[in-house]
């Protein structure tokens, strides 16, 4: 058997077990999700913080997105590009003469 036709063999497996399951087995999968779904919406609420003290609480490691900042980042990118060039300046003769 060819490694392609094992994989199409474990593919086609996993599709029809997670297609057919069995009643039970998916009111008990259905419960836990369930359950999974709540807690995690429980951590993400406490994580961004109650909508009615205003939102998430912004410190040096979470920071607000604004126009100021956007503008920053894109200053710092120029200017990273900018700096780039410069430093490879001195070596683009000695590229150009390997190349040739």
């Amino acid at each position: 058997m060819h490694t392609s036709s094992r994989y199409v063999l474990v593919a086609l497996f996993a599709a029809l077990a997670t297609a057919v399951p069995a009643s039970a087995g998916a009111q008990i999968g259905g419960f836990i999700k369930k359950k999974v779904g709540d807690k995690v919406a429980d951590r993400v609420d406490k994580a961004l913080g109650d909508p009615a003290a205003g939102g998430p609480k912004f410190s040096q490691n979470v920071l607000e997105i604004t126009g100021d900042r956007i503008d920053q980042l894109i200053r710092g990118v120029d200017a990273e590009s900018a700096a780039r060039e410069a430093a490879m300046a001195p070596f683009r003769s000695y590229e150009a003469a390997r190349i040739v």
